[in-house]
């Protein structure tokens, strides 16, 4: 059975915003956009992430990139 998560906001958070390649959360993105496993969302995280992501000042390039990711990537759970 393949592993399917949903991220908490902190890990897309910290994710995106450090630059360390080998810190855990930037893996966890890493091996989600390389297909290791389902990333689960629905409106309400997706909205979460963006309202999250806009308040701490990621550049709005990384915001819509990740959503953009999401869309095409994830797994939607209404």
């Amino acid at each position: 059975m393949r592993l399917r998560t949903v991220a908490d906001t902190n890990i897309i958070i910290a994710g995106l915003k450090n630059p360390d390649k080998e810190s855990p959360n930037k893996r966890y993105i890493t091996l989600w956009l390389e297909d290791k496993f389902d990333f689960l969302y629905s409106d309400d995280t997706q909205n979460e992430y963006i309202e999250k992501l806009i308040y701490l000042n990621i550049p709005e390039r990384l915001v819509e990139q990740f959503i953009i990711a999401i869309k095409q990537l994830a797994c939607y759970v209404p």
